[in-house]
């Protein structure tokens, strides 16, 4: 019986063809897991830091326009809030500075499933409407100041009620399981946002050096 001979073109990868082809491969992976990380949403609490950079933005803007000034340090009669403060509503703070804004939707934490974003800055907008706090007596030359954050911040364990409360530099500060699940996020004057646990939230606190005022929306 005859054997059929061997086919002269078949052979084994030599060492170096397999090292290409296995070098493709990785960036191949490589490719691919880049293009999937673009396309996957970033994590909500980035949507929140985001939030809080463009609310920071929008106040040295509208600071910018009215002699280095905050709406909490500048009269009705002139386009702030001064007079509002005591009410301890958020809202006004920042309906007037719709305009910097631009739209509601940036002062809902996407993880604060307790609010949803109002439609417009005027008949649809109130406390309710807001996730994140007010620092009232903050102003741009004090750069360690509170002047936002998330409004989940407790005292001795107990959530802030709505309205003004007075946070000391050895506050027992700390944040609620509600949104960032003990953790949260505060904006300074200077512009940066930190996104700390109890304990760096206390630290904020100490190094503002001073008693900050929050309206809790």
């Amino acid at each position: 019986m005859k054997t059929s001979p061997p086919d002269k073109t078949a052979r084994a990868l030599t060492q170096i063809e397999a090292l290409v082809l296995l070098a493709v491969f990785v960036m191949s992976a490589v490719i691919f897991l880049r293009v999937l990380a673009i396309l996957k949403p970033p994590r909500k609490p980035i949507y929140c830091i985001n939030n809080l950079k463009c609310i920071s933005f929008a106040f040295r803007v509208w600071a910018s326009e009215y002699s280095d000034r905050f709406p909490m340090q500048v009269l009705l009669a002139d386009g702030g809030t001064m007079e509002l403060v005591p009410s301890g509503n958020v809202f006004p703070h920042f309906q007037a500075m719709s305009n910097e804004l631009s739209i509601p939707k940036l002062l809902v934490c996407p993880q604060d499933r307790e609010r949803s974003p109002a439609t417009n800055f005027t008949s649809d907008f109130n406390d309710t409407r807001i996730s994140y706090f007010v620092g009232v007596d903050a102003e741009p030359g004090r750069p360690e100041m509170f002047l936002t954050g998330d409004r989940n911040i407790t005292v001795g364990r107990v959530q802030l009620p709505h309205g003004l409360t007075a946070l000391g530099t050895n506050s027992a500060a700390g944040w609620s399981r509600k949104i960032h699940k003990y953790r949260g996020h505060v904006a300074l004057c200077d512009g940066s946002v930190n996104a700390v646990d109890n304990q760096g939230l206390r630290k904020l606190l100490a190094q503002s050096g001073v008693t900050n005022r929050l309206a809790i929306p």
